[in-house]
């Protein structure tokens, strides 16, 4: 019954959204710019967004009344249900507003290079939702929290669009800048961060210059002028549509095949996004991997399994014991970082040196984590194995290599590493990660033993 009314809902929910939107003079004054004159700013997209979190706002307001709800009680399963489609629905149509007026622009320029559509940020629309179902909030508390929140929420989608495309045409060489516009009458803080600054800049995670509070209605957009820069001589070139997209093409191609343990489905396997752990839990976890001189970074959002997480710290010690150098291969040490924003295509990758970058999604549950390892083992892609301990063998041959600095070339020579897995027949770096992964777990193929034999004695050789 509860999941009947929860699917009613959530299609009323929808249709009065859309009807919302057909009848809003502000959203279809946009949509002529946009698509009939052809004159749409990013500025006019940051306000599109803003008023669509609006009519999303007023539209939760109009459809989860008390008279609607099962025992007048606004329960987490059906906010999941409803506000949770609503937001996606959002995200989906401020990316695609956002595409198409950043073609418009290009267009005018001359360039002919792909805007790209940014993740759904499902931490922070679950955090939204989880907070706002919680069974000891009353019906009023709960509103006020799916009041201002959705509003903000709608123009952070903007915002990260923003973000991911000049992420992107700054691999591609441009030379993107961010502007963020202070709205009338907006407090002190906004105001400090108004201005132009230059991508290369603010680009690090959590940067001012991409944050907002509620009830925050400043602009935040990127401009690029069609110019490409030398990533050496830093001197500025002229770029024609053509050299950007291959350029553009040619970064998005060696930034996938330098992401680790890639799962090439291009589809999200995971479970939902779940209530991090805290308190006592996080504590004992990290504690678990201080222990093992490893540090666990950004987990105050990690919502995966407690004890997955402690066998893949068994597991990159298990390596680290044998190749000690890792641990003074930086200041900071061996380190763990929990990356809720990656690409959900993606196990794990390398994040510098000596750190590991783990997919937040991917361990929430081991056996859709080992699930989906096993597929990609059944394509032969990988080695065959428990999936979390054979994750953190791969990526620990990556930090060994990146802390010894020999030539992997030298170590797979002559041998068919596709043997190994057809991961370990992509480039040398692969191949060695492959063949620790292979070893570790036990197989021992023999194209393994040779190529990680050969890295272990250069070693061995280097220490006297």
């Amino acid at each position: 019954m509860a999941e009947d009314v929860s699917a009613a809902l959530r299609q009323e929910m929808l249709a009065t959204f859309a009807a919302k939107q057909a009848m809003d003079p502000q959203i279809q004054a946009f949509i002529k710019k946009l698509h009939i004159d052809k004159t749409a700013t990013q500025t006019d997209v940051s306000a599109y967004a803003a008023r669509l979190g609006e009519l999303a706002r007023d539209t939760i307001r109009e459809v989860l009344t008390p008279d609607a709800l099962p025992n007048e009680t606004l329960y987490y399963n059906i906010l999941r249900d409803t506000v949770g489609t609503l937001m996606k629905n959002a995200h989906s149509l401020v990316n695609r507003r956002a595409i198409e007026a950043q073609k418009v622009i290009d267009e005018a320029q001359g360039l002919g290079i792909q805007a790209v559509e940014a993740p759904y940020p499902q931490r922070r629309a679950h955090d939204l939702i989880y907070k706002a179902g919680a069974p000891e909030a009353g019906f009023d508390a709960k509103m006020r929290i799916l009041d201002e929140p959705v509003v903000t929420l709608t123009q952070a989608f903007f915002d990260d669009h923003v973000r991911a495309n000049a992420k992107e045409r700054f691999r591609a060489g441009m030379a993107p800048k961010i502007v963020r516009t202070a709205s009338w009458g907006c407090c002190k803080w906004c105001a400090a961060q108004a201005g132009t600054y230059d991508y290369e800049d603010v680009k690090d995670t959590g940067n001012n210059v991409f944050r907002r509070h509620q009830r925050c209605r400043c602009t935040v957009e990127y401009v690029c002028d069609g110019t490409r820069q030398d990533v050496w001589s830093k001197k500025m070139y002229a770029a024609d549509g053509t050299t950007l997209q291959a350029r553009a093409e040619y970064h998005t191609y060696t930034r996938r095949r330098s992401a680790a343990m890639a799962i090439g489905n291009n589809e999200n396997p995971w479970p939902d996004a779940m209530q991090p752990i805290q308190g006592k839990e996080l504590s004992d976890l990290r504690r678990y991997a201080a222990e093992k001189n490893i540090t666990l970074r950004f987990f105050d959002s990690y919502d995966g399994d407690p004890e997955l997480m402690r066998e893949f710290i068994d597991s990159v010690d298990q390596v680290a014991r044998d190749y000690p150098q890792v641990y003074k291969a930086s200041k900071n040490g061996l380190q763990i970082f929990n990356d809720p924003s990656m690409d959900p295509d993606d196990f794990a990758m390398i994040a510098g040196r000596n750190g590991i970058r783990i997919n937040t999604s991917a361990f929430r549950s081991r056996e859709t984590l080992q699930s989906v390892y096993d597929k990609c083992v059944a394509e032969k892609k990988f080695v065959p194995g428990v999936a979390v301990q054979n994750i953190a063998y791969h990526e620990m041959g990556h930090v060994v290599c990146n802390t010894y600095q020999f030539s992997r070339t030298q170590a797979i020579e002559g041998l068919k590493m596709k043997n190994i897995s057809n991961y370990a027949g992509k480039n040398a770096s692969e191949g060695l990660a492959e063949a620790f992964s292979d070893v570790y777990s036990g197989r021992n193929s023999e194209e393994a033993l040779t190529a990680k034999g050969r890295y272990d004695k250069l070693i061995i050789e280097s220490e006297g």
